[in-house]
């Protein structure tokens, strides 16, 4: 009888390891058929002195430049940020897509904010742009205030779409990097790709990107959601953002630069203090304002015109 009970487990045990190397093959052979498929889909690589490239995308043809920054995480930053790019009329919009986004290269680089502030640099030397507007959304936003300290002589206004402050809570980030691992590990056994196939177009995409990506564009988007996300470089920057938040604790943006800090009215009613920390890196400066818009942490999505007349005005 015992033996029988181990022969049954021992089979059980082989069909599980037999299903989750197939899932896995399957999935490894399936992202190399996608990455080879999204090579050049859209934007325009940039070859940085040590080989790696960032990929960007421009919208726009107005007389400034506004160079986008994205927040965490995202699958596509350059169709991510087309919605408002497609509003902010007189402004030429360099949406960036840093190492492990979009379709940039993968990096073993540290993600240090001064890492990130050098190769964001180095892109737009590349292309010759010395002056702008910095945009940044969410993580972002501290890479700015890195960038402006290191660039600020280049810099004409900063804007921050519901940016991280440095104070941010350092048991929420801790908690934001465990989620970031297991999703890891659920894209190395092939079941993030499993799921992400059985799931419609909304609940792959977000909703304010769906209505400005036409059906090429929505199918370029999902492919890249089963390969992209929780790569090992932003697995990497994950696990960077606590020492990143600490280097900037007591942070004011300097006062004869134009800060514009819009400010989500969901963070507002569930984070303590989410508007009065995000006001306290003003207070130094007398061309600054701090707004709050109503909708979520993705305002360039929930209320991409409201949003887009905000900066304009």
């Amino acid at each position: 009888m015992r033996k029988r009970i181990f022969k049954v487990i021992f089979v059980i045990l082989c069909v599980i390891c037999f299903i989750i190397v197939s899932l896995k093959v399957f999935c490894e052979v399936s992202n190399l058929i996608d990455e080879k498929a999204l090579s050049g889909v859209y934007g325009e690589k940039i070859e940085l002195d040590d080989g790696r490239c960032i990929n960007i995308e421009k919208y726009g043809n107005g007389d400034k430049t506004i160079v986008v920054l994205p927040g965490f995480g995202s699958v596509s930053p350059a169709y991510e940020y087309k919605g408002i790019a497609s509003k902010l009329d007189g402004y030429n919009v360099l949406v960036i897509e840093p190492f492990g986004y979009g379709l940039s290269d993968k990096t073993d680089v540290p993600r240090t904010s001064e890492n990130i502030c050098k190769e964001i640099h180095e892109v737009l030397e590349k292309k010759g742009i010395d002056h702008y507007t910095l945009m940044a959304h969410s993580i972002s936003g501290l890479y700015s205030m890195k960038y402006i300290d290191m660039y600020k002589s280049e810099i004409d206004e900063f804007i921050g779409i519901d940016i991280t402050v440095p104070n941010v809570d350092s048991n929420e980030l801790q908690e934001f990097e465990a989620s970031v691992k297991t999703s890891e590990v659920l894209r190395k056994l092939g079941i993030l790709r499993v799921l992400y196939m059985l799931s419609t177009d909304d609940q792959v995409i977000l909703p304010g990107i769906m209505a400005y990506i036409n059906s090429d564009e929505i199918e370029i988007y999902r492919k890249m959601a089963y390969t992209n996300p929780t790569n090992k470089t932003m697995l990497n920057e994950a696990k960077a953002m606590i020492s990143n938040a600490d280097e900037l604790l007591g942070y004011t943006f300097p006062e004869d630069i134009s800060v514009h800090l819009f400010v989500s009215s969901d963070n507002c009613d569930t984070t303590k203090g989410w508007f009065e920390d995000h006001n306290a890196l003003i207070k130094n400066s007398e061309k600054a304002t701090c707004e709050v818009l109503d909708g979520t942490h993705y305002l360039h999505l929930d209320c991409t015109e409201a949003l887009a007349a905000a900066i304009l005005k």
